[in-house]
């Protein structure tokens, strides 16, 4: 297998790991926003973003 080939699948891989990492924190960082945030307060802004369209 060609040192070049073996590199080069290394650096996929860190390259995916470090995109999942930051996937992560920002699915995090979004719970902690939302969980603020109430549900009907939700539902009330899903429903008037529907009557404006």
């Amino acid at each position: 297998m060609p040192v070049s080939e073996v590199t080069g699948r290394g650096l996929e891989e860190g390259v995916r790991r470090m995109e999942e990492q930051r996937v992560g924190e920002a699915l995090r960082r979004m719970q902690e926003i939302l969980m603020k945030i109430s549900p009907e307060e939700i539902v009330s802004a899903v429903r008037s973003s529907r009557e404006e369209r």
